[in-house]
C-alpha cells in the first residue's frame, strides 16, 4: 500500500545504470543527505542564544479538536513505518477519539513526541530534466498517518495567534485563504497602480536552494520565543525538529536510515506552516515604501519610480536586495543568486538599459518574469502566458481523446474540465480583462473545439440537415462553458472572497476603501473605479465595480457554497 516509484525508474551512477532497487535508494539517500550537508556547511549560519521561559500552562486537545483535525486528512493510501494509511484513519476516526484524546494529551505533557513518528519514509519525486539523474527528483515523506493528525491539532493551536501574526502579512503561502491567485493580484494591483500613476516598477526575485531542508531547529525555537508562543508547543515543536531519521524506498527496498539534522518535513502538515513562522521576518527593516510578497520560498520585492529618481530608486532597491539575501543567508539559507531575476514594469518600455547590484552581482532587465505560474510581461500584457497556458492545454489532448472512448459524456466533460480547462483557465483573475481581442480569440478556439469533441454526435445530426451548428448551441449541448462564462465565475468569486474576509490580504483593504452600499439592500455591496488609464484595468480593484453589477442578488450575508449554487443559476453557460 502507499506510494511507491515504479521500478521502471533508472538512474545512473557514474554513467552506469542502477538496476537494484537497493542500490537506486542509497543512492538518492546519499544524494538528499550530501546536497543538505553541503550547502549547510558552506553557509554563514550561526546558532542563535535563546531560552524557552518556564510556564505550567498545559496545551490540552479535546476530543472535538481531534475530530476536526481527522476530518482535515486526506483519503490518502500513503503511510508512515506504521503501515496506516490516512484513508483507514479516517474510516474509523470516531472510535479513535477516546484513546488519540488521551494520546495527545500524553504526549503535549511530556513534550516528547514518539521516535517511531519522527522516522520519514522517503518517495523520490521527479521533477523535470532527465529522469535518470537523482538531481531531478525531490524527496517526499511519507510519515505516520496519526502523527499527521496530532500535527494539525498542533498547526490549530498555533493558528490561534492569528496567521498574520505568525506568518507576517506579507506571506501566501500554506496561509488560510491565501493562495499562488491572492498573491499574483496583489503583485498585479501594485504594478497597475504605479503604471495607471505614469510611474516605472522595479523588481526582483529571490531564489532559495533546498529552502525547506536547510530550516534550522534553534532559529525556529527562537522565532517562536520571540512571538510569544506557549512554552509547552514550543517545547514540543523543538522535539519534533529533533533526532529525526529518514529512509529512501524504491519499491520494496529500503536504503539505510540516516538523521536529519535540519529542515523541515516536506509532507507533514506542520513542516509548511514552521517555514512560514521560520521566515515571517522578511523585509522588517526595508523601507516602508518597498513592496514586498512571499509564497513559501518564493519572494518578490519591488518599489515605484519615476524619471527623475530611477537611479536613486534603484540603488535604494539595490541595497534592500543585498540586505535581504544577507538576511536570508544569516538564518541558514542558501540564495540561488544565479536565479535571482530583475524586470522593470514600465508602460513605454523606459529604462531597459538599468541593471540591478547585488553584491558583486550585476542582474539585467528581463522582459518578462514568472511569478508564482503566472508569466508576467514588462509591459504588463499577458501574451507569453496565453500561449503558455494554450500549449499546456493542448499537450493534454492526445491522452484525452484516447480515456473518452471509455467515458460518458458527464465524465468526459469532468476529464476535460479537470486537465484541459483548469490550465487554460490558471489565473484568469488576473489577465483576462487585459488580453487583446487575437488572444481571446485563440482561447475561445481551444475552448470551442473541446466543446465540439463532447457534442460530436449532435453536431454531425445537424451537419445532415445543411445546419451549421451556433458557438451557442455547441457549448449548451456540451455542458462546456465559454470563456467569458468562466472568467466571470472566477472574478464573482474571487470578490465575494475578498469582501466577505475569507480572503484577508491588502488588496481587500483598498478594495473595501472603494466599496459602497445601496440602501435598498445592505447585502449587496457596489465598487467605484478610480482608474486614470487603461492599464488601471489590470487591477482587480478597479474591475470590481463591474464584477459587482454583474451580481444581481443579495450575497454579503451569503456562505461560500450557497454564493457558488445561485452564481452558476444566473451565469450562462455561453456569454460572448
Amino acid at each position: 500500500m502507499g506510494r511507491k516509484i515504479t521500478s521502471k525508474i533508472e538512474i545512473e551512477d557514474g554513467g552506469q545504470p542502477l538496476l537494484d532497487d537497493s542500490q537506486t535508494a542509497e543512492a538518492f539517500s546519499c544524494f538528499f543527505n550530501d546536497k543538505v550537508s553541503k550547502l549547510a556547511n558552506s553557509s554563514r549560519y550561526t546558532p542563535p542564544q535563546y531560552e524557552i521561559p518556564e510556564s505550567n500552562e498545559f496545551i490540552a486537545y479535546s476530543e472535538i479538536d481531534v475530530l476536526n483535525a481527522i476530518n482535515r486528512l486526506k483519503r490518502s493510501k500513503a503511510q508512515g513505518f506504521d503501515e496506516i494509511p490516512g484513508l483507514v484513519i479516517k474510516d474509523i476516526g470516531k472510535l479513535l477519539l477516546k484513546p488519540l484524546c488521551w494520546l495527545f494529551n500524553s504526549i503535549s505533557e511530556h513534550c516528547q513526541i514518539p521516535k517511531a513518528w519522527k522516522t520519514s519514509r522517503v518517495l523520490p519525486v521527479f521533477k523535470k530534466g532527465d529522469s535518470k539523474l537523482v538531481s531531478n527528483y525531490r524527496p517526499i515523506s511519507n510519515i505516520s498517518s496519526v502523527c499527521k493528525v496530532f500535527e494539525r491539532c498542533i498547526l490549530n493551536k498555533l493558528l490561534e495567534v492569528g496567521p498574520s501574526e505568525l506568518f507576517g502579512p506579507h506571506q501566501h503561502g500554506f496561509f488560510p485563504n491565501r493562495s499562488t491567485i491572492t498573491a499574483c493580484l496583489t503583485v498585479q494591483d501594485y504594478v497597475s497602480q504605479g503604471l495607471d500613476n505614469n510611474r516605472s516598477v522595479l523588481m526582483y526575485s529571490a531564489d532559495l536552494s533546498a529552502a525547506f531542508d536547510m530550516l534550522r531547529p534553534e532559529t525556529l525555537t527562537q522565532t517562536l520565543v520571540n512571538i510569544n508562543i506557549n512554552p509547552n508547543l514550543t517545547l514540543l515543536i523543538r522535539n519534533y525538529l529533533s533526532d529525526r531519521y529518514s529512509s529512501v524506498q524504491i519499491n520494496d527496498s529500503f536504503s539505510s536510515m540516516r538523521s536529519v539534522p535540519l529542515g523541515c518535513v516536506q509532507g507533514s502538515v506542520l513542516g509548511p506552516s514552521l517555514f512560514n513562522i521560520y521566515t515571517r521576518g522578511l523585509g522588517h527593516d526595508f523601507p516602508e515604501h518597498f513592496f514586498k510578497i512571499s509564497y513559501a520560498d518564493d519572494s518578490y520585492v519591488a518599489v515605484t519610480c519615476d524619471d527623475s529618481d530611477v537611479d536613486q530608486k534603484l540603488e535604494e532597491l539595490s541595497n534592500v536586495a543585498t540586505k535581504h539575501f544577507e538576511w536570508l543567508e544569516d538564518i541558514g539559507m542558501s540564495c540561488n543568486r544565479s536565479k535571482t531575476e530583475f524586470i522593470i514594469f514600465d508602460r513605454l518600455g523606459r529604462h531597459r538599459d538599468k541593471t540591478l547590484k547585488i553584491g558583486v552581482d550585476v542582474i539585467t532587465p528581463t522582459n518578462s518574469m514568472r511569478i508564482l505560474g503566472t508569466i508576467f510581461q514588462d509591459d504588463l500584457k499577458w501574451t507569453k502566458h496565453i500561449n503558455k497556458s494554450i500549449a499546456s492545454a493542448n499537450s493534454m489532448i492526445p491522452s484525452l481523446k484516447y480515456v473518452s472512448r471509455f467515458l460518458t459524456r458527464p465524465q468526459y466533460r469532468m476529464a476535460i474540465n479537470a486537465h484541459f480547462v483548469s490550465k487554460i483557465m490558471f489565473a484568469s483573475t488576473v489577465w483576462h480583462t487585459s488580453i487583446s481581442a487575437k488572444e481571446r480569440k485563440k482561447l475561445n478556439i481551444n475552448l470551442n473545439r473541446m466543446a465540439r469533441a463532447l457534442c460530436w454526435k449532435e453536431i454531425q445530426e445537424m451537419k445532415k440537415t445543411n445546419k451549421k451548428p451556433s458557438n451557442k448551441f455547441v457549448y449548451e449541448t456540451s455542458g462546456l462553458r465559454s470563456l467569458a462564462s468562466l472568467c466571470t465565475i472566477a472574478d464573482c468569486t474571487m470578490l465575494y472572497k475578498l469582501c466577505t474576509g475569507l480572503s484577508i490580504d491588502p488588496l481587500c483593504e483598498r478594495l473595501m476603501s472603494q466599496c459602497h452600499s445601496n440602501d435598498r439592500s445592505s447585502n449587496r455591496l457596489y465598487f467605484f473605479d478610480y482608474s486614470h488609464r487603461k492599464v488601471g484595468k489590470n487591477s482587480f480593484v478597479h474591475r470590481a465595480k463591474a464584477t459587482a453589477e454583474f451580481l444581481t442578488f443579495d450575497w454579503a450575508h451569503l456562505t461560500l457554497p450557497n454564493f457558488k449554487l445561485k452564481l452558476r443559476d444566473i451565469t450562462p453557460i455561453f456569454m460572448k
